[in-house]
């Protein structure tokens, strides 16, 4: 996040943290009631946390090391499994097309 002339990077981080505060609630709840969600509301939440985890990646050298460390492992295992629920959710309904020309498809 680029400071203008005159801003402090603790301006930055003030300025940032409510941002990021409200995607990690927005982030949490869906995580809360993920197994009922559609897959468009899954994807939404997908799309909310890589922005959780860039953003807050942007402000790390301002963030106490040992507590971004922590934060920024959860955020990645998390994401990882998200876009790795994403592709079974594109690829199954393709599977299943191909199944009747291939049976090892599914």
């Amino acid at each position: 996040m680029p400071r203008a002339a005159g801003q402090s990077s603790g301006d930055a981080l003030t300025l940032a943290l409510p941002l990021l505060a409200r995607l990690h609630r927005l982030v949490h709840r869906a995580g809360l009631s993920f197994p009922t969600l559609d897959a468009e509301s899954r994807h939404r939440a997908r799309k909310r946390l890589k922005r959780l985890r860039y953003g807050a990646e942007a402000l790390s050298s301002l963030l106490p090391a040992k507590a971004w460390s922590a934060y920024e492992q959860r955020l990645r295992n998390a994401q990882d499994a998200l876009g790795r629920l994403q592709d079974v959710t594109v690829a199954e309904p393709l599977l299943r097309a191909s199944a009747g020309n291939d049976p090892h498809a599914l």
